[in-house]
């Protein structure tokens, strides 16, 4: 598993791009549809600055932009703010709020009197392997005596985390994002099912292919695969048609089918093993790639890939 440092770095370069960071907001804001344009989005600083007991108090949060949205004719700006968390965070609700209030303030500072400020929303998107069990609300942190709920709900009124946990997303939840976003989820999603990504990857790959280099790597720590095999030397994501095409050239589907049933009949797994040596052997020519990666991008398993190396020695 990578570690922490790594997956916010990952997020950081796939969700700062200005296409998916609009379609994660489409999505939450309307329910998918293509309002906020990619091109109205301009990246801002995303470190507020306060005095604390007469020391500089930094904080940083992940990503943070501000959008133009289009209303009667008048034009409103609003700042649009990614947290992202690979760990649950029982305090995740107090987090956000902190964030948000320093950005007000910061606003509130060099604004004339009477001038309205920018309001902030801020999304927490979640990409840790188990369901996001913390409190999702602000009242479920607090130890409230129910005499003073009813005044506090009036006066200080509840407030709920807006949180996606993308691995945990529900099909058809996950198509009502937009491409290439809804495939970096399902591979996201689906990680550890390797039919399941393979399929997903061949039924996407006009997708795939729009995601530049970095976003690739970055997928490729969050899915603990080998995504970035598809980078060509110039940082540009190789055409995955030509992969597909490739394995079909060279009579992989064919190949397995037949081996299975003669390994079957036989016994053993003579039959599997040639198909797969002549398929690493096909994509190491094709594609001017190792042995290595070659197995890595057809997912040759384990048990076999001793044997094809100490074939393609000879």
């Amino acid at each position: 598993m990578s570690e922490k440092k790594d997956y916010d770095k990952a997020a950081k370069i796939i969700f700062g791009e200005n296409h998916i960071f609009a379609d994660v907001f489409n999505y939450i804001i309307y329910g998918g549809e293509n309002i906020i344009k990619a091109d109205d989005l301009s990246s801002l600083p995303t470190e507020s600055i306060q005095m604390k007991e007469g020391k500089i108090d930094a904080r940083y949060r992940d990503l943070l932009k501000c959008v133009m949205i289009k209303e009667d004719q008048k034009n409103y700006y609003v700042l649009f703010g990614i947290e992202h968390q690979s760990k649950d965070d029982f305090y995740m609700i107090e987090r956000v709020m902190n964030y948000n209030a320093r950005y007000l303030l910061s606003q509130a500072e060099k604004a004339k009197k009477g001038e309205l400020l920018k309001p902030i929303l801020t999304l927490v998107i979640y990409t840790g392997e188990r369901k996001w069990t913390s409190p999702r609300t602000l009242y479920e942190t607090l130890d409230i005596p129910k005499d003073l709920l009813p005044y506090l709900m009036m006066y200080e009124p509840d407030r709920e985390l807006l949180l996606l946990d993308l691995r945990h997303m529900e099909d058809n939840e996950i198509e009502k994002l937009r491409k290439p976003l809804s495939l970096i989820v399902y591979l996201m999603k689906y990680q550890e099912n390797k039919a399941k990504m393979s399929k997903v990857i061949n039924e996407n790959e006009a997708a795939l292919g729009t995601l530049n280099g970095p976003c690739l790597e970055a997928l490729g720590v969050f899915t603990n695969s080998n995504i970035n095999d598809y980078i060509n030397d110039e940082g540009e994501a190789i055409n995955m048609r030509s992969l597909t095409d490739t394995i079909k050239e060279i009579g992989i589907d064919e190949g397995l089918a037949k081996g299975r049933l003669e390994g079957r009949a036989e016994g053993r797994n003579e039959g599997s093993s040639e198909a797969y040596y002549q398929a690493v052997k096909g994509a190491m020519k094709n594609f001017d790639i190792s042995a290595e990666k070659a197995m890595d991008a057809l997912n040759i398993p384990l048990s076999n890939r001793e044997a094809i190396l100490k074939k393609l020695e000879c």
